[in-house]
């Protein structure tokens, strides 16, 4: 697509109508983008609402913070997030720290052995739930 001279539009001369027709393409086509932008946030939205609804149904907020007490794991990182790391940890066989190993054993997601629960099997599943599955 022609670019718009900027020394032309700078120095105040006329644009031709072709030049006037490129613009106007061009702002219609980045308008059209950009609708097509926020209609992807919004169902990307919906579909984490619909995640969150689901983990919070099997895990309230008020049991997380109930088993988590003081501890902290850094600034950025939710407590789900945490959480959802962990069980990915103990599925696979590697090791965690021991603070979250106790939070995951209190919140009945992992057994004294570190083995997944049904309900820390459902939780990490669901964690997952609207990524790609194969």
């Amino acid at each position: 697509m022609e670019a718009i001279n900027l020394q032309m539009l700078l120095s105040g001369r006329e644009l031709t109508t072709y030049q006037k027709a490129l613009a106007n393409n061009e702002f219609n086509q980045l308008q059209t983008e950009l609708k097509e932008a926020r209609e992807r946030i919004i169902h990307l939205e919906d579909g984490n609402v619909e995640k969150n609804a689901l983990l919070e149904k099997l895990l309230s907020e008020n049991d997380i913070n109930k088993a988590w007490g003081n501890a902290s794991f850094g600034g950025d990182i939710s407590k789900r997030d945490v959480i959802q790391n962990a069980l990915m940890k103990f599925a696979t066989g590697y090791g965690t720290g021991y603070t979250i190993e106790q939070i995951c054993r209190e919140l009945k997601l992992i057994t004294k052995q570190c083995n997944l629960t049904t309900l820390g099997k459902r939780y990490l599943y669901d964690s997952y739930y609207h990524k790609t599955s194969v």
